[in-house]
């Protein structure tokens, strides 16, 4: 069986290859990782060892380990990125980009001042938490965080988390291997209270290492307050008095503390994005960056196509109404705008954007905090867009959807006050906290052809007051309809109960569902506290 994701254009990634092409890195009890080179591209192949390839545990552990790393690589530059997996009789591996760099403690013999700056140090602090909280957002924990498995790149010395061997997903391993040194205290005593908060506790023994290896140097070494407080909460022994997710913890060493909800992944994701955009120095080969209308940059995205995408409104620019066309010139040549880039708009005072019609894509955050943005009007090309893109947008009381949407990203309308929602025929997912804090939200309008509806989609909408749930919908995430206030009731058109832990915070709603499915909406441990009638 062979399963890829954002694999390389050549099909020899997905065979066996030559131990002669292979440079070995590191072996371990269960695995052997290699260096190898496909099409130029360097990558680390992790494969079970060749004497316990029979091990289905070893070959379901290393599967495991790729599908979460494809998801959370999606969400963060901060974490390595999972290109392909493969499982066949004679091996099993996985591939992952091999990331020029040292890790931690290798990094610090390296670049013994480097964590003396304080903006250093904050900014590894900020870049480990985002990846961190891209992995709680995944709904999985690492379980093994430590300077082993932290890679600082050559280039900007960034971070990258690696290993999510260890990596809790949707069901506790019957052993975790963490590392002592660096294991939160229920991670060392059997416990079935093990959640993302371990993680935490891990990073601030992280701190401690750093410090510990800078005073070693024969200077001591005092981080910040700030830091000193972060690091103390993070190694609390009781999970309940550290920091409550890796979010929380970014707001704390932000220079201004900022006013945090249930959504905490937004901050985390836009630094990521932000970070990226800032740090990475391009060299040679360089796509083509040039200046269009309204103070806007474009990026060229591919010469033999001739598109290209907006890069970023000039942080300057005093432009309140930006319209963007549906071609940008530069030197003679005419390149269609196809693409709105990361983060392009993040946080600008504009009241009123124009898309064209020639849009495909829009990045993550892209609009993400328009205070001041009047109304969202994707073309019916737009056919995905980032998580976080219009988060935050609060003075948007108008927003229509593209009817080339197939999924609509987590957190994308958190914040917004519209009243009326109509997502079109063809989504299939509503990713978590989609839109959550809607609080003007009345009416919603879910097409047929959705199928789950992931968690917190609808938290604290305290004004919505009824739903339809399409029969299609075969899952519900946990906490969506939290906070609803005014919801009374909810029509639930599928003839088999979704199973949930937890959907509503109120018994005092009435659901409707299809006769014939009374009984097992009534036995359901998600629905039967509510009243159950038939329609």
């Amino acid at each position: 069986m062979l399963i890829h994701k954002n694999t390389p254009t050549s099909t020899s990634a997905f065979l066996p290859h030559s131990p002669a092409a292979e440079q070995l890195l590191t072996e371990t009890g269960c695995y052997r990782l290699t260096r190898i080179i496909e099409d130029g591209r360097a990558m680390v192949k992790k494969t079970v060892r060749h004497d316990r390839d029979k091990d289905g545990m070893l070959r379901a552990s290393l599967r495991k380990e790729y599908e979460t790393g494809c998801v959370v690589s999606q969400k963060t530059p901060f974490v390595a990125n999972y290109i392909s997996f493969a499982d066949t009789p004679e091996e099993c591996y996985v591939l992952m980009d091999y990331i020029e760099g040292d890790t931690l403690d290798e990094f610090i013999t390296r670049n013994p001042d480097f964590f003396r700056n304080e903006a250093n140090l904050r900014r590894f602090l900020l870049q480990l938490l985002s990846g961190i909280d891209a992995i709680h957002q995944s709904q999985a924990v690492h379980l093994d965080l430590k300077p082993s498995n932290i890679i600082m790149t050559r280039v900007n010395s960034d971070v990258r988390i690696i290993d999510l061997g260890m990596c809790y997903s949707d069901v506790w391993p019957a052993a975790i291997g963490t590392t002592r040194d660096y294991a939160a205290p229920e991670l060392l005593t059997p416990s079935d209270g093990i959640d993302s908060r371990a993680d935490l506790y891990s990073a601030g023994k992280i701190v401690l290492y750093i410090q510990q290896r800078l005073s070693s140097q024969g200077t001591p070494f005092k981080p910040s307050r700030s830091i000193r407080n972060f690091t103390k909460r993070c190694l609390k022994d009781d999970k309940q008095e550290r920091w409550q997710s890796a979010a929380e913890a970014i707001a704390a060493l932000q220079p201004h503390k900022l006013s945090w909800h249930f959504f905490t992944v937004t901050l985390a994701s836009v630094a990521a994005v932000l970070l990226v955009l800032l740090l990475i120095d391009r060299q040679d080969g360089a796509p083509q960056v040039f200046t269009g209308n309204c103070s806007v940059t474009y990026e060229v995205i591919s010469e033999d196509s001739a598109t290209c995408r907006v890069k970023r409104l000039d942080p300057s620019a005093t432009v309140k109404n930006v319209y963007i066309h549906s071609h940008a010139s530069c030197n003679n040549k005419q390149y269609r705008v196809v693409e709105i880039g990361d983060s392009a708009f993040i946080s600008a005072k504009i009241e009123t954007v124009t898309l064209p019609s020639t849009l495909r894509h829009i990045g993550v955050a892209a609009f993400l905090n328009c205070k001041r943005l009047l109304f969202i009007d994707l073309p019916d090309n737009v056919q995905t867009i980032g998580h976080t893109a219009f988060w935050g947008c609060t003075a948007a009381r108008r927003l229509r959807l593209s009817k080339s949407l197939k999924e609509i990203p987590d957190e994308c309308f958190s914040q917004i006050p519209v009243t009326d929602l109509y997502v079109p025929e063809g989504v299939k997912v509503i990713g978590f906290d989609a839109f959550g804090l809607c609080g003007r939200l009345v009416n919603v309008s879910l097409p047929q052809s959705l199928e789950t509806i992931e968690r917190g989609v609808f938290w604290k909408c305290k004004s919505l007051r009824k739903i339809d749930i399409p029969a299609g919908v075969k899952e519900i995430g946990t906490l969506a309809f939290h906070g609803c206030q005014s919801l009374t009731d909810v029509y639930n058109h599928s003839p088999m109960p979704q199973n949930v832990i937890s959907i509503f915070d109120r018994t005092d709603i009435t659901i409707h569902v299809p006769k014939d499915a009374v009984t097992s909406y009534r036995n359901s441990m998600a629905w039967r506290g509510c009243k159950i009638i038939g329609m």
